[in-house]
């Protein structure tokens, strides 16, 4: 075995060379048992430089490097690596994956770990065929196309950084230049488009005395803009904290794109990295606030919306800031061109999908959409589809990720739903099967002690409206829905839904969606008869909106409780826009207010139920705020039960408020003392009821 080591080992010797050879990242898949992998594993790792960065993603640690659990890929952002290990004997995560190779190096090396019975799906399966393979019963390494395919070789001679250098002279010049003259940097990952920010930035808090503000989707987002700051500015840094780095001249603060709309921050430069994954409107906003703006984003890839940032966005700048500027990158530094890493990873996640030609399809189009649900079995064949169907949904959605893709292909409860207008895909529905919970699992989500993944809606309706039926009952909640960038507000997407719920009438008991509340999308889902349930109680940061619930009951089952469900949702709304929700837009307040009048009955609805289960340990302080009020029926004027009820119900007060007035050690037990008196009044109100009911008799 030894000797069959050593001849293994100089294979992946010279694809490593190879790698360096071209400034190319190689993949190689290694497949046998545990017992060989390991062996081999351990040899090749020290036959490598000392200096190697080596990381390792799954399973187990071993000799000088620590393994990553599966799903951290993540922690890696704004870091670079030589080998990265990641073991699919421990499982895949599409989303850690593709986070994890972009950290190799250009010469470096992917190691992939796979057992000789595979677990992984069938298109990821036929993907990871492709790569050059290492068995355990094999002299040499098969699949060796993509080794004959490699970029010229590497010369030290070549400028890698000629339009990384471009890109900071023109982030420079939107501070140094006139006013209102905005600059969108646009590129692939791998080209240094970050780094460029926080280069710009270091060097402009070197040169003057100025104020930069950073935002993104999210702060992972902007690691690497910090770590080039932290390395040029250097000893000059007099402060530093996760979103603050101050010079004697300056600094650089990140602040997410929600806060900046909350509040007029000022500032001498505001840098917006991925700004094609933050709402349209938010960012108009923006522009029309701050007049030294530099948003960049992705051409291919999950971190934006790809061409629908490009074809809404870009053009309205163009409109009102006559002398922006626009820049692409399209040379990597981390790595070479055609790098087989890179084109691998684009084919296999459709990174670089392109979206239907629609120039030939009209608005009156919309009544003749073919409406059809992908066939999973036939994803091979009809592998184009696929594609164009998902380019939309990351073209639309922000948050759609690699793991989306993989749910498409693995999970039997989602289904990807495909319109056509004469063979052209026009729009694309993302559908997950919810509900039809056992009575024991919806009890524990009531008392908060559950959370099933994959029920989202079930669950959020069975614990804030206290609705057992919701989770009981079966769902088909629309996850995500993309119509054609060139054909939006022509009908289509009404369409969709249409024949969406024509195809699942009889199947299921009712339809769902939830997402971030806009007067548009409020009208949309209105216009289609879905109804109002639930208004989050946070705001998301990289849209600036509260999440809402509609459903669409489609049985006589699920008619009674929406019913009976809109009217407790209308207390709790009116409440949440004086406390938790009270920085709606005001235009989002006034429409869901008028939904939920309009649909509202007349019925009575027992609340005691949603009391006693918040008693009880379950659903939140927000669900239960309104009804506090009719609880103090039940107290005395000189009751301190009355107190806490009062400032919660009444005066709105936060928790952490009320540990100060009422001297409780934090809010938790703030929290454990208003459950346990609403439990005493509940028992002190069936009491009188009670008493009232033997009086009568």
């Amino acid at each position: 075995m030894k000797q069959n080591i050593e001849h293994h080992i100089e294979q992946l010797l010279l694809v490593k060379r190879k790698a360096e050879k071209h400034f190319c990242r190689i993949p190689v898949v290694l497949k046998g048992d545990d017992s060989w992998i390991n062996s081999l594993l351990n040899r090749y790792v020290s036959c490598l430089d000392e200096r190697a960065i080596i990381v390792k993603i799954g399973g187990e640690s071993f000799d000088r490097i620590s393994a990553l659990p599966i799903g951290k890929g993540k922690q890696l952002l704004g870091s670079e690596c030589d080998v990265l290990i990641y073991d699919m004997r421990s499982g895949f995560d599409a989303n850690c994956f593709n986070s994890a190779v972009g950290t190799i190096k250009g010469g470096g090396a992917l190691i992939a770990l796979q057992p000789n019975s595979s677990n992984l799906n069938h298109w990821l399966q036929r993907q990871i065929e492709i790569l050059p393979t290492l068995l355990s019963s094999s002299k040499s390494i098969a699949n060796l196309t993509m080794l004959s395919e490699l970029p010229p070789s590497y010369s030290d001679s070549e400028d890698l950084y000629g339009e990384q250098t471009q890109a900071v002279a023109l982030i420079k010049r939107v501070l140094y230049g006139h006013r209102k003259r905005p600059l969108v940097l646009s590129a692939d990952r791998g080209r240094g488009k970050s780094s460029a920010l926080g280069i710009a930035a270091a060097g402009l808090i070197s040169e003057r005395a100025c104020q930069i503000i950073v935002s993104a989707p999210a702060r992972s987002t902007v690691e690497p803009l910090f770590q080039h700051c932290y390395r040029l500015l250097g000893d000059s840094i007099t402060h530093s904290s996760r979103n603050k780095l101050c010079s004697q001249s300056g600094s650089v603060r990140y602040i997410s794109a929600d806060e900046l709309m909350r509040d007029q921050v000022e500032c001498d430069l505001l840098l917006i990295d991925e700004a094609a994954a933050i709402p349209v409107p938010m960012l108009k906003n923006l522009i029309s606030r701050y007049h030294r703006v530099v948003l960049s984003s992705t051409v291919h890839g999950y971190e934006g919306c790809g061409r629908g940032f490009s074809l809404k966005f870009v053009p309205w700048l163009r409109d009102v800031r006559a002398g922006m500027k626009e820049f692409l990158m399209s040379q990597p530094i981390r790595w070479a061109k055609s790098d087989p890493l890179e084109t691998w990873c684009r084919n296999t996640f459709l990174l670089a999908s392109e979206l239907s030609s629609v120039d030939n399809i009209s608005k009156s189009h919309s009544r003749a959409v073919l409406f059809e649900a992908f066939q999973k079995e036939h994803m091979s064949a009809n592998s184009d589809t696929l594609s164009k169907a998902f380019a939309l949904l990351v073209n639309a959605h922000y948050q759609t990720s690699p793991n989306d893709l993989m749910q498409i292909i693995d999970n039997p409860n989602v289904t990807l739903y495909v319109a056509r207008v004469d063979k052209e895909i026009v729009g694309s529905v993302l559908v997950n099967k919810e509900g039809q919970l056992a009575l024991d699992i919806v009890s524990n989500i009531q008392l908060g002690k559950r959370r099933p993944k994959g029920h989202l809606v079930p669950s959020d309706l069975a614990n804030h409206l206290g609705v057992a039926q919701a989770a009981t009952q079966s769902c088909a909640r629309v996850m995500r829905m993309a119509v054609h960038p060139k054909l939006q507000n022509c009908g289509f997407g009404s369409a969709m839904l249409s024949k969406l719920e024509n195809l699942l009438k009889g199947k299921v008991d009712y339809l769902a969606t939830s997402f971030g509340a806009t007067k548009e999308l409020l009208l949309f889902w209105d216009k289609a008869n879905y109804l109002p349930l639930r208004l989050g109680f946070s705001v998301d940061q990289a849209s600036g909106t509260h999440s809402v619930i509609f459903v669409r009951a489609l049985s006589n089952d699920s008619r009674q409780w929406v019913t009976e469900g809109i009217v407790t949702a209308t207390k709790i709304f009116q409440s949440q826009f004086m406390v938790s929700a009270r920085k709606v837009s005001p235009d989002v307040a006034n429409v869901l207010f008028h939904l939920i009048s309009k649909a509202k009955s007349h019925c009575a609805v027992d609340m005691t139920p949603l009391l006693k289960r918040y008693a009880d340990g379950g659903n939140s302080l927000e669900t239960i705020r309104p009804f506090l009020v009719d609880l103090m029926d039940a107290g005395d004027i000189e009751d301190e039960h009355s107190d806490l009820l009062a400032a919660i119900g009444l005066l709105g007060w936060s928790l952490p408020e009320c540990a100060d007035y009422f001297g409780i050690k934090g809010k938790k037990a703030v929290e454990a003392k208003l459950r346990r008196e609403v439990s005493d009044l509940l028992v002190r109100l069936q009491c009188k009821s009670n008493g009232i009911s033997n009086q009568v008799d």
